[in-house]
């Protein structure tokens, strides 16, 4: 009903109302509420992080499968879709893995034919390596940016499909 929906509406947007502001101690000691300050400072730290790594070789040519090589079938898709797990995040796709997972087998057929057209043209879409991070806290004070922990949170037919191709 209309009123029960407006009802909900209302309660997580009184509950999202009363969460505290994010703080976070500055370079200089300070402790901010600032957003563009604090996701600035995740922004070095994670480039920090990464600067140390060593850049990946680039493939010169395409190395034939055998085991990647053969078609797709509906029953590798269905088996992937069975693995997603319920009530993660999901990515920037915003599409949480239940909806594919409890699809009916027009969604497998779609996703059978995309993904072999994918692995026909050798060709990966650029949306599907998009990820979105998001911090996680550990243990000690959050005011500290140090004491919080970078996940990526993949598109979600990307994992389908790194999932069918990996369980091969």
């Amino acid at each position: 009903c209309k009123e029960g929906r407006q009802g909900s509406k209302t309660l997580w947007d009184s509950l999202r109302a009363r969460k505290p502001p994010l703080k976070a101690l500055t370079h200089n000691g300070q402790i901010t509420t600032d957003p563009t300050v604090i996701s600035a400072q995740m922004e070095q730290r994670l480039s920090s992080q990464h600067e140390a790594d060593p850049p990946l070789p680039l493939l010169e040519s395409v190395v034939a499968c055998p085991i990647l090589d053969p078609p797709i079938q509906m029953r590798e898709v269905r088996k992937a879709l069975r693995h997603l797990k319920n009530g993660k995040s999901p990515g920037v796709d915003a599409l949480p893995n239940e909806l594919f997972k409890h699809g009916t087998t027009t969604m497998e057929r779609a996703l059978t034919i995309l993904f072999n057209l994918l692995q026909r043209h050798q060709h990966t879409p650029v949306a599907w390596t998009q990820e979105l991070t998001k911090f996680l806290p550990k243990k000690g004070s959050r005011v500290i940016l140090d004491n919080y922990r970078p996940i990526s949170l993949s598109v979600t037919i990307s994992k389908i499909f790194t999932r069918v191709l990996t369980m091969r």
